[in-house]
């Protein structure tokens, strides 16, 4: 048997500035840099195996964020 990982996915939105981000506030942080993606680009970057559960957590996103739009998933 073989174990995954779970995984909680959040939506948010940047309120403040990018100059505000900052990774130095603890002794051992978790990241060291950031980046802003394409929408879908998490999805082509993870490992095959996860790819469609991915899709299918960007799709539900999507719907939310752009309701009666159809999604482009190909990568240009």
């Amino acid at each position: 048997m073989c174990k995954g990982q779970k995984q909680i996915w959040f939506m948010l939105k940047l309120i403040g500035d990018e100059k505000d981000i900052s990774f130095d506030k603890t002794d051992k942080p978790e990241f060291d840099s950031w980046r802003w993606a394409d929408y879908w680009e998490p999805a082509f970057d993870v490992v095959h195996f996860k790819r469609n559960v991915y899709l299918s957590a960007l799709t539900e996103m999507w719907s939310y964020l752009f309701p009666g739009v159809t999604p482009n998933i190909y990568k240009s």
